[in-house]
């Protein structure tokens, strides 16, 4: 394979912090069941000061007040660590366009075949997170950081 394409931002590894799957066991599908599920969703960005490699922390959490979880199949929890790197050469603007929504919808990708795989053998069967606009979430913490930011002065 040519050394070309290969995308400048590279997953080297990734870990589970932490994982829960709890199956409700009083679940039976009925026309109430196929509303969706409440998912919340914390990303942390991290950097190691001596080289250009990052820390994403992914945390999801899916169903976890009870009024949702009594309607749904599963409550699950997922943190998530992924490791990105980039070559020394790389300049600081394209380390900011690209780690943040790339290095989100990578970590998310991992995050889904975990949770499918680990909720295959489960109660109700395989659960697949739902696809995810990545943008409005950035945006959406970006607004977070800012608000907390003002109100410290």
């Amino acid at each position: 394979m040519v050394a070309d394409v290969y995308a400048i931002m590279q997953c080297k590894s990734y870990f589970v912090q932490d994982i829960l799957v709890e199956a409700n066991v009083e679940y039976t599908p009925s026309s109430n069941s196929d509303s969706r599920d409440d998912i919340k969703f914390d990303y942390a960005i991290g950097k190691n000061p001596e080289l250009l490699s990052f820390m994403i922390t992914l945390s999801l959490e899916i169903n976890s007040l009870k009024t949702k979880f009594k309607d749904s199949r599963y409550h699950l929890k997922l943190t998530l660590l992924s490791v990105f790197d980039f070559p020394p050469d790389t300049n600081l603007e394209e380390i900011k366009a690209k780690l943040e929504p790339n290095g989100l919808a990578m970590s998310y990708s991992i995050a889904r075949g975990i949770i499918g795989d680990v909720t295959a053998n489960a109660l109700h069967g395989r659960y697949i997170l739902p696809t995810v606009n990545f943008m409005k979430v950035i945006e959406q913490n970006h607004k977070k950081k800012e608000a907390k930011r003002i109100k410290r002065y």
